[in-house]
C-alpha cells in the first residue's frame, strides 16, 4: 500500500489494485472493520480505505491484543484460507 521509496500511499488507482489482488471488495458499501496485533498498522490499512471512497470503516484498535487475551472471546483456528477464496 505504499510506496517502498516516498513510504507514502501508492496512488489511488494501484492502492486499489493492491486491495483488490488481495480478495478486498471496493466500492459496495461494504463495512470494514481493521484489526492488527496492536492497532496500528490496522490504522494504515483503514486510512487507505477511506482514502479510496470506503465510507464504512472502523478501526477495532484493542485489537488481537486484547481479543486473544481475553478467554471468553471465540478464537477459529485451523488452515488459513486464502484471501478471495471463501
Amino acid at each position: 500500500m505504499l510506496d517502498p521509496g516516498s513510504q507514502t500511499y501508492l496512488p489511488d488507482e494501484a492502492l486499489a489494485a493492491v486491495m483488490r489482488q488481495r480478495g478486498v471488495r471496493l466500492g459496495q458499501n461494504t463495512r470494514f472493520v481493521c484489526s492488527c496485533g496492536s492497532g496500528v498498522s490496522a490504522c494504515v490499512v483503514a486510512l487507505a480505505l477511506e482514502k479510496l471512497g470506503e465510507p464504512r470503516v472502523q478501526v477495532y484498535d484493542g485489537s488481537w491484543t486484547q481479543w486473544g487475551s481475553d478467554p471468553s472471546l471465540p478464537v477459529e483456528t485451523g488452515e488459513a484460507v486464502p484471501a478471495g477464496a471463501a
